[in-house]
């Protein structure tokens, strides 16, 4: 049996975009306000100057053209920000946590540009870093210092003089520049 295009489903869809919207907003000082043009305002000071895109929003456009034609940049980064509440009604932004979903043709892009990448990776990586390779693993460094200082406390003292160096143990997405 198959679902059939019923007054149920129709009706359906507008009370859920219903539900779905946000009617009014609280500001950092407690003040409510129900126009569109202040709750934008009230999200972009909460969560920064990123673009606040509606979602409701979708531009159909053929696979074939993009390939064809190309795409302006500036539409490749732009990202589509989904509010997931926490709460039912939520009034205030502390009850919405944005999301945001990048535009298919993004990540197309940047999975080609990785599997191309992928076949240089090991040649230009040493091979004492173990990220971004594949075989790689993080755990090889870690069971080869384990295994270094180990050594290094057995020897006894007098015999060999040795020395131990920990160097660059920052991540990239530690630091901030």
């Amino acid at each position: 049996m198959r679902d059939r295009n019923t007054i149920f489903f129709h009706n359906f869809a507008p009370q859920r975009r219903r539900m779905n919207q946000v009617k009014e907003l609280e500001n950092k000082h407690g003040q409510t306000t129900i126009d569109q043009k202040e709750m934008e305002e009230v999200a972009k000071r909460a969560w920064g100057q990123q673009r606040l895109l509606n979602v409701m929003v979708s531009r159909h456009c053929s696979f074939k053209n993009i390939l064809n034609k190309g795409v302006p940049l500036e539409e490749v980064n732009l990202t589509n920000i989904v509010f997931l509440p926490e709460v039912a009604h939520p009034t205030n932004l502390k009850n919405i946590h944005p999301i945001s979903f990048c535009i298919v043709i993004y990540k197309i892009i940047s999975k080609v540009i990785a599997n191309q990448l992928q076949n240089f990776l090991n040649i230009c990586i040493d091979e004492a870093y173990s990220v971004f390779v594949l075989g790689r693993l993080i755990t090889d460094n870690i069971l080869l210092a384990y295994k270094l200082m180990h050594t290094l406390k057995q020897r006894k003292l007098g015999q060999h003089e040795s020395l131990a160096l920990k160097l660059d143990m920052s991540k990239a997405y530690d630091r901030k520049e």
